[in-house]
């Protein structure tokens, strides 16, 4: 029994030794318990409770929601000693909301007469024009924001009284949104069947000649007139072939103005390119043998039409030089050099010019004594060809006198001429009592000489 007790205390004295000499544990086989010796004189960390969180608001701390601030003045979301309406400007001349940074300083922007905010805006009824706040919305005053007027119609930035559709159309022929100028009017545009807009652009179809349509794009139909918007128009559909210096489409065709030419649309229809289709080609040249060569010219092909150039016609397919010497007459009666007699150019026949063969003179002209040609037809001229006379004159004993009471009793002047009046079924004659006939019992009637009273 008293070997127990011995023990006890011998085990009680170690553990009041290792406790006393900064033990930290518990003899092997026991367990220290909470509030013994072991764990009531451990040393604890000396530690400061950490302040306060920062609160939003503060100086140098985020703004609060909207924008607000405890302290200072929020500027690119941080509470600030900078910023405010008359302080200074923050770093890179910012300011708070309401202000505008003006020679280092923030003043109020927004008014009409104050500076524009930042982005370019101003308050109610305000728009920015050069950096200020103007009236906006009136006719003649900036447009305000979203292009809107109190009266009038926006355009390009100013609200006037004209650019609505069905109205005259601004200077500079401009119109207001979704209507575009058109001979001085402006009309609505961007539908379909409507003129394009600005840009030429459209709500719906595609622009193709200046109308919105819904033809003209690649694998459609082509427009009026074989437009499209994009690609070349061949065979009535729009292609992404057949342009110029583009490959040929399928059968080797091309789109207007070109020819297929070993895999390749080449222009067409010039003098010395290839014919365009059909084998035509354009102004001044013809097609022979599928290229286009120079018509109309003397000794070339003619021209389609069988036409010629100046100083030539055309003669089976060939144009032939004519109106000089020794030349037909161009046209059949005109020289440029000699006289047209009996449809060649010669070096008679004319005024004052020896008589052709046969006593033969142009036809103003008529071959008098000495075989010379002189000027025929007028008063108190030798009649013309078929006793002809000009301005009505009429042909007596081979002289142009005028008509009417030229012609002695039993005549009158018909076509020019003297010939027998007065029978029936005769033109009635002319004398000083006025139409008579010769013929008894015989009246003029509409200058005609009938039988009367039977």
């Amino acid at each position: 029994m008293r070997s127990r007790l011995g023990l006890l205390s011998f085990a009680l004295t170690l553990s009041f030794v290792a406790a006393a000499c900064g033990g930290d544990s518990a003899p092997a086989g026991t367990d220290a318990a909470p509030g013994d010796a072991a764990s009531r004189d451990v040393a604890l960390p000396d530690v400061t409770p950490p302040p306060p969180d920062a609160q939003c608001g503060d100086l140098g701390q985020t703004c609060c929601p909207g924008a607000a601030c405890a302290a200072g003045t929020c500027v690119a979301g941080v509470c600030q000693t900078c910023g405010d309406l008359g302080a200074a400007c923050c770093a890179g001349n910012a300011c708070g909301a309401g202000g505008v940074c003006v020679a280092g300083s923030c003043v109020a922007c927004g008014p009409v007469g104050s500076p524009c905010c930042a982005g370019g805006s101003c308050g109610a009824g305000a728009a920015c024009v050069a950096g200020t706040c103007e009236t906006c919305g009136a006719p003649g005053s900036a447009c305000c924001a979203g292009n809107t007027c109190t009266a009038g119609n926006c355009v390009a930035g100013t609200c006037q009284t004209c650019g609505a559709p069905g109205s005259a159309c601004c200077a500079g022929a401009t119109c207001a949104a979704g209507a575009a100028c058109v001979a001085g009017t402006c009309q609505t545009c961007g539908g379909l069947g409507a003129v394009c807009c600005a840009g030429n652009t459209c709500t719906a179809g595609n622009c193709v000649s200046g109308l919105c349509q819904d033809c003209g794009t690649l694998g459609v139909a082509c427009c009026a007139g074989g437009a499209c918007a994009t690609g070349t128009c061949v065979g009535n559909l729009c292609l992404d072939c057949g342009a110029l210096g583009a490959a040929c489409c399928p059968g080797n065709a091309c789109g207007a103005g070109a020819a297929c030419v070993g895999g390749s649309c080449v222009a067409c229809g010039a003098a010395g390119g290839p014919c365009c289709a059909g084998g035509s080609c354009g102004a001044g040249a013809a097609c022979l043998a599928g290229t286009c060569q120079p018509c109309g010219v003397a000794g070339g092909v003619c021209c389609p039409g069988g036409t010629c150039g100046t100083g030539a016609e055309c003669v089976a397919g060939s144009c032939q030089v004519c109106g000089v010497l020794g030349t037909s007459c161009c046209g059949g009666t005109t020289c440029t050099t000699g006289s047209c007699v009996g449809g060649l150019c010669q070096a008679c026949g004319g005024a004052g010019q020896t008589c052709c063969p046969g006593g033969a003179c142009d036809a103003a002209n008529v071959c008098a004594a000495g075989g010379i040609c002189t000027h025929c037809g007028s008063g108190g001229e030798a009649c013309c060809a078929a006793n002809t006379c000009a301005a009505a004159g009429c042909c007596v004993t081979g002289f142009c006198t005028p008509g009417g009471s030229a012609c002695t009793i039993g005549g009158t002047c018909t076509a020019g001429s003297c010939g027998t009046c007065g029978g029936v079924g005769q033109p009635c004659c002319t004398s000083p009592a006025g139409p008579t006939c010769t013929a008894p019992s015989a009246q003029c009637v509409a200058g005609q000489c009938v039988q009367c009273g039977g």
